[in-house]
């Protein structure tokens, strides 16, 4: 189809609103009868109640997927490949969605078990210096995040911080930048660590071992460079002396049975998938990444059921003897009290009879810690990413992604390999803060850049440049300009405010730019020395 009609400029527009809507999101008030309605519901889910509607990440891309439906700019077909995939060997979307949300569960999990508390209280009870504090920590979180990606390190470094921060009273930006950033650097190396990775190995045929060998050079390269960029930045916050904080790290650890079985689990579910990539089985689409994680997640699932019911009373809540919270930060509530979700309310009169309790109350009573972790899941973010699945199917549908391959085709015979690998960097991360986080931009540039490989037969240099290039930027470009870059940048803010420590927009930008730049450059140049030598 042209992309000169009126369905591909409809379609173009609504794609343009809805991300701008994502980045910055309109707030509607509520009108009363339906405030009470919602009200009613949220309170019986141990919530508040909603006082406005939000036009943004969860609503936006929904209601852009329903006006393209409605408009017939796009058939259903479209919105089913964005959600299923093309058949064999393509992306599936769903697949790359369980594959998040498992992770999610098991690294929730591992926090409530009080784990991250005890490691932060026991490196807060070590500490002497915190310039080599700064450093241990950043070495820490980059090498987690080889290991495991991205949004586990997220989800369980995030809390970390906070709680070491108490521990220690230094100011916790400089960390929680710092930890972002390294698990957001060191998600490119393997291919679950992060979902746009999943996109481009099923995009371009790449096995998962193909995809670290070729990426592990640019993530250790620019994680080297890294440490010394933030450690500049940050010598003036940090003091020149920690206090030192008389704590018991074991007390934090409430269930060292359950780290030991999540941990356990969490390891050997990469590992599987490492050697199942190996020998064939997870690629090109043969077999989902479900199939492996999906299995791990319903493990631990089981084991926190169990633990909740062999629990015949709640058990004490520990806290170890930490200083004042520093600023705005404060300690997170235990796994339990947040599991509870008991509005307060006057007591009831004598005469009448107390009213049954509700059924989510009953069971938030009975498995605590299952409910608790099931609620923290961000399950708000699956209409977000499976809508911005069929807008991009939705822009190649309507002709879009055949215009962009062709004038992509056009600057890749201008200017050669080492124009497509810097010019994919750029845009690559510009288009994570423009096409509804990475993974929508993975999305749609894979797609321009397969049309452009099957229709121009680009040299291997031109070919894995870009791709290479893609890779490192879809992962480096979460830590850029806005918090929907990525859904770990999403994660990673919420995280943070239910920790009391609030990152502006423009904070978020500044503290970024230096570690975005430096980092990009050196990724780029080093996949520009590997195609080098690898395509002579």
């Amino acid at each position: 189809m042209s992309p000169l009609d009126a369905r591909s400029g409809v379609t173009l527009g609504v794609f343009a609103i809805t991300n701008a809507l994502v980045i910055r999101p309109v707030h509607i008030p509520l009108p009363g009868p339906l405030r009470r309605l919602l009200g009613r519901g949220a309170r019986a889910l141990g919530r508040e109640a909603p006082t406005h509607a939000t036009l943004g990440l969860a609503s936006a891309p929904v209601i852009a997927v329903l006006v393209l439906l409605a408009s017939t700019c796009v058939p259903p077909g479209v919105v089913r490949a964005g959600i299923v995939g093309h058949g064999h060997g393509t992306v599936r979307p769903w697949d790359v969605m369980v594959l998040f949300l498992c992770f999610a569960y098991i690294s929730l999990s591992l926090d409530h078990t009080g784990l991250l508390r005890y490691l932060a209280l026991r490196v807060a009870s070590r500490a002497s210096s915190p310039a080599r504090l700064y450093t241990a920590l950043y070495a820490l979180f980059l090498a987690l995040a080889l290991g495991v990606g991205n949004d586990p390190v997220v989800l369980s470094g995030t809390p970390f911080v906070a709680y070491f921060s108490v521990a220690t009273g230094l100011p916790p930006a400089p960390f929680a930048f710092a930890q972002f950033q390294a698990a957001n650097l060191a998600s490119a190396l393997l291919v679950s660590s992060n979902p746009t990775n999943l996109v481009l190995t099923a995009s371009f045929g790449l096995s998962f071992l193909q995809f670290s060998a070729w990426t592990a050079l640019p993530t250790i390269a620019a994680g080297a460079a890294l440490l010394p960029a933030l450690g500049w930045a940050a010598r003036r916050e940090l003091p020149a002396t920690i206090e030192r904080v008389d704590v018991r790290p074991r007390d934090a650890l409430t269930d060292p049975l359950g780290a030991a079985f999540s941990g356990g689990v969490f390891a050997l579910t990469i590992v599987l998938m490492v050697a199942l990539s190996a020998v064939g089985i997870l690629e090109h689409g043969a077999a989902g990444v479900w199939c492996v994680c999906a299995p791990a997640a319903l493990l631990v699932l089981a084991r926190d059921v169990a633990y909740d019911l062999r629990r015949k009373a709640p058990e004490p809540e520990v806290k170890a003897e930490v200083p004042a919270t520093p600023d705005k930060l404060e300690a997170a509530p235990t796994p339990d009290k947040a599991a509870e979700g008991v509005p307060d309310s006057p007591a009831a009169p004598a005469a009448p009879a107390p009213a049954p309790p509700h059924p989510l109350a009953a069971i938030r009573t009975a498995l605590p810690t299952t409910t608790a972790t099931v609620a923290a899941l961000p399950l708000h973010l699956l209409p977000f990413a499976f809508s911005m699945f069929i807008l991009v199917e939705a822009l190649d549908h309507t002709g879009w992604v055949g215009v962009w391959s062709g004038w992509w085709g056009a600057w890749a015979r201008a200017t050669g390999a080492a124009g497509c690998i810097f010019l994919m960097g750029v845009v690559s991360v510009l288009g994570c803060n423009l096409f509804g986080t990475n993974i929508g931009a993975t999305v749609l540039l894979s797609r321009i850049l397969v049309r452009w490989i099957d229709a121009a037969h680009p040299s291997p240099r031109a070919r894995y440049g870009s791709i290479l290039a893609l890779a490192v930027g879809s992962n480096f470009g979460a830590y850029s300009f806005v918090f929907p870059a990525s859904l770990a940048g999403l994660l990673w803010r919420h995280i943070l405010a239910d920790k009391q420590l609030r990152v502006g927009p423009a904070e978020f930008a500044r503290r970024n730019a230096l570690p975005l730049a430096l980092t990009l450059a050196v990724g780029c140049l080093v996949v520009a020395a590997e195609v080098c030598v690898m395509f002579r």
